[in-house]
């Protein structure tokens, strides 16, 4: 996902991989698309209308639930990269093609252990 800077330059915001959803925001918001989407692989994508998100908003416990998970907990993807970026830094978590794996998980709890 990446858009056109003003000087030409492509600034790209994230890779979404399988399984991954974007666009909610807009959708929420009702505003106009203003990313570019490029598959990098052989790929299936799905969309729905805004009104099909809205009526599933309203009506579908669900999907609330669904976005709820997407929406991070209310953080903003680029801070939860940030705090993935900075465990995987102190050995607690690794990130390898996109998956996040936790190598041991008593480091979670107990950071000192060895």
């Amino acid at each position: 996902m990446s858009r056109d800077t003003f000087d030409g330059k492509t600034m790209t915001f994230i890779g979404v991989s399988t399984g991954g959803w974007f666009g909610e925001g807009t959708a929420l918001k009702r505003e106009p698309y203003r990313y570019n989407i490029v598959e990098l692989r052989d790929s299936v994508v799905a969309g729905i209308s805004v009104e099909a998100f809205h009526w599933l908003l309203d009506h579908s416990i669900a999907f609330n639930k669904y976005l709820m998970r997407q929406f991070l907990v209310g953080l903003s993807r680029q801070r939860v990269n940030v705090a993935l970026k900075a465990l995987a830094a102190q050995g607690v978590i690794r990130l390898e093609y996109g998956r996040l794996t936790v190598p041991d998980i008593r480091k979670l709890t107990h950071p000192s252990t060895p």
